[in-house]
């Protein structure tokens, strides 16, 4: 299903549901898919789904598609006279309920990072770094020109254990 759909609380009731496609929709709460025993195959890519973890409790579930998730943030005016800001990615959580590993966008990498080449964080080596924790990026902005309507963006690539995952897009300006 290629929609406006961004709410699924409709099928939260539906025990015999076994498969359901949402792909191109602006869904970011899979809640609705827990507990559905029959359920066996839900490709749900090109979302903006953060949070997989509803999906464990479908013990009958042998493909979930999940990949190519991109969510994006409003933007940020950051000033150049702070040249470090830490952001938090907490809430990705894979199907198995673990926190899912993130790593910096900061090349287009044909297998990885070519669905978002307009929005990596390439403006210099080693932009983003992420903490020891695996939920945090220290970001660097050192360097970066004040010039208005110059737009950059802290790109995270985020990614499960069973292949789930997706992008997060955070766009900013500098000013002085």
């Amino acid at each position: 299903m290629h929609s406006t759909l961004s709410d699924i609380s409709a099928i939260k009731g539906l025990k015999n549901l076994y498969s359901v496609n949402f792909q191109q929709c602006p869904i970011s709460d899979i809640s609705a898919l827990a507990n559905k025993p029959l359920l066996t195959s839900v490709p749900i890519v090109y979302n903006g789904i953060t949070d997989f973890s509803p999906l464990g409790s479908d013990k009958n579930l042998s493909q979930a598609y999940g990949y190519y998730q991109d969510v994006s943030t409003n933007g940020y005016y950051l000033s150049s006279s702070t040249p470090f800001y830490t952001f938090r990615y907490n809430n990705l959580i894979g199907i198995d309920g673990k926190p899912m590993k993130i790593r910096v966008a900061d090349t287009d990498d044909v297998q990885h990072d070519h669905y978002v080449k307009y929005y990596l964080s390439n403006w210099k080596k080693n932009a983003g770094v992420v903490s020891n924790d695996v939920k945090s990026v220290t970001w660097n902005i050192t360097g970066i020109s004040s010039e208005p309507q110059s737009i950059h963006y802290m790109t995270i690539n985020y990614k499960g254990s069973y292949g789930e995952g997706g992008w997060f897009i955070i766009p900013f300006i500098v000013y002085d």
